[in-house]
């Protein structure tokens, strides 16, 4: 199952296959499958049980401790650490106005060196065309 949610991430975000498991599902704001059957397990047995507040909002508290859950899975991880340090908190990166990551956004999230590597082209091939403009004049 984790595979094939990589594989979704991956393709959502727009990223090489390269980027970690973790990264992508932040990215993407697709919480883990397997805290998402947690989450649904937890929350029909309360309702079975016929525990008080209703079923949205035994819902929601079962979607809030799901992602506790994965903020600090997230916290613990070893892999994607440069995403982890632009985005440190998954909730309030859920929580944002819907955006399309297109890959060169995807890139500076996830991959400083190869960020970094296209700025300098960037900025030799301005300076480069600043100083061809300097000796023209």
């Amino acid at each position: 199952m984790a595979r094939a949610q990589r594989t979704i991430s991956l393709r959502t975000i727009r990223a090489y296959r390269t980027v970690s498991a973790d990264a992508t599902a932040v990215l993407s704001a697709m919480m883990p499958a397997d805290l998402i059957a947690h989450e649904r397990a937890r929350a029909h047995q309360r309702i079975e049980q016929g525990c008080a507040g209703g079923t949205a909002t035994i819902k929601k508290e079962e979607r809030a401790i799901s992602t506790t859950s994965w903020q600090k899975r997230w916290d613990r991880s070893t892999t994607g650490r440069w995403t982890h340090r632009l985005l440190p908190n998954v909730r309030r990166w859920m929580e944002k106005p819907p955006m399309d990551l297109t890959f060169h956004m995807t890139q500076a999230r996830v991959n400083r060196n190869e960020f970094n590597n296209m700025v300098e082209s960037i900025m030799t091939e301005k300076e480069a065309d600043e100083r061809e403009e300097q000796s023209n004049a």
